[in-house]
């Protein structure tokens, strides 16, 4: 079964360029816990309104999938987390 926590990103005007951050998925040698972030829309408006999904797929060192009840903190200094989600 997958598991991913998502989150709504609320996007401010400097946050525009965050999704092209976000897109590629942080590189791991093998035998290291990952975290793969993704976005649900390739660009977000600079408006303050405009959100988009991010998705992140937590994986442990054996590369199976995060057990429920794993604790993930998200921060961001572009723009805003607008609600907490778990999946």
């Amino acid at each position: 079964m997958r598991r991913c926590m998502r989150h709504l990103f609320r996007a401010f005007p400097v946050a525009a360029a965050v999704s092209a951050l976000l897109v590629a998925p942080l590189a791991a040698a093998a035998g290291v816990p990952t975290i793969t972030l993704r976005t649900s829309r390739l660009a977000i408006l600079n408006d303050g309104r405009d959100t988009a999904e991010i998705i992140a797929e937590v994986r442990e060192s054996s590369g199976a999938y995060a057990r429920d009840g794993t604790m993930v903190n998200f921060t961001t200094t572009l723009g805003t987390f607008a609600q907490s989600g778990k999946s």
